[in-house]
């Protein structure tokens, strides 16, 4: 009897810990051998002490014991994702973010908490662009205000504190993003440990898709305020500037309309490119929540 329960103890971890794979069922099978081992010697010189018989069944049934309390967590954690996976299936792949709110299982807890920990850095991510919300950079574009040498002159200076400040922004990011990694694993080990490795991972690769994005944007302000330098440094030298009838600017040469008519068009690429980062993030998210559901309904 106790052999027969040792044998469909081993099944059973199997199966809660590594799905019965054929790996997993000799990792499990050389655990038992190993408590088994161990146990016969300690039973042995217990038994032999104390003058009491030394009984096979009883030493099967222990080692069952130790066994399964050797992977409780890792069962309890098999159970939690398969509890999780029955969540996710109701709600379906449209109402992933809504079942992540709403399931009462650990990972859905632990993954609530690292959505939470990602929005908060993002808003202070978000936080370092508004500094770039600067209408003084405007006064170059309006032929009405150009004749004004104090506008072209505070958009001149803006521009090049500005780009200053943009080449500062991903380092700042980084320093977010490492902040965010520490509390991720703070997190994450709550979690069994099988899981743990994954989800941190897991999280980290999502995260370095997510800092491309803000990359681009960067380099994209970046590119906005060295055109808004070198346009308003163009207006700058060429002195008192004049406008004609239909308010366009007369430049002195064709060169140098020229070279303005390029800034101008470099600014209208900043603002596709804008739009682009925008869409293709927006892309990138909505794919991202569609492979989490299929990876945790296939897991």
């Amino acid at each position: 009897m106790g052999l027969a329960v040792l044998v469909i103890t081993i099944a059973a971890v199997s199966y809660f810990t590594t799905g019965s794979t054929a790996g997993g069922l000799a990792y499990v099978f050389g655990q038992a051998i190993g408590i088994f081992l161990m146990l016969s010697l300690v039973y042995y010189f217990l038994a032999k002490s104390v003058r009491i018989d030394f009984r096979r069944d009883v030493l099967f049934l222990v080692t069952a014991a130790v066994l399964v309390l050797t992977n409780q967590a890792r069962i309890f954690g098999y159970i939690d994702a398969r509890h999780f996976q029955r969540d996710l299936e109701a709600g379906g792949a449209e109402n992933f973010e809504k079942t992540l709110s709403t399931s009462q299982t650990v990972i859905g807890s632990v993954a609530r908490d690292g959505r939470d920990v990602a929005i908060q850095t993002n808003n202070n991510i978000g936080q370092l662009f508004t500094q770039f919300d600067d209408h003084a950079l405007d006064g170059f574009l309006e032929p009405a205000k150009v004749k004004d040498r104090s506008v072209l002159l505070a958009s001149y200076q803006a521009a090049n504190a500005k780009l200053a400040q943009v080449r500062l922004v991903m380092p700042a990011v980084d320093v977010l993003l490492a902040d965010e990694q520490q509390k991720i694993v703070v997190l994450a080990s709550r979690l069994p440990e099988g899981s743990r490795d994954p989800f941190i991972m897991g999280f980290s690769k999502v995260r370095a898709e997510e800092r491309n994005f803000v990359e681009r944007r960067a380099a994209n302000y970046q590119r906005m305020f060295e055109i808004a330098a070198s346009a308003t440094k163009l207006l700058l030298d060429m002195g008192e500037i004049s406008i004609n009838d239909r308010g366009q600017i007369i430049f002195a040469d064709q060169n140098a309309l020229k070279n303005y008519n390029e800034l101008v068009a470099g600014l209208q690429q900043v603002a596709q490119e804008d739009e682009k980062i925008t869409s293709d993030a927006a892309a990138y998210d909505k794919a991202r929540l569609a492979s989490g559901w299929n990876k945790m309904m296939s897991n």
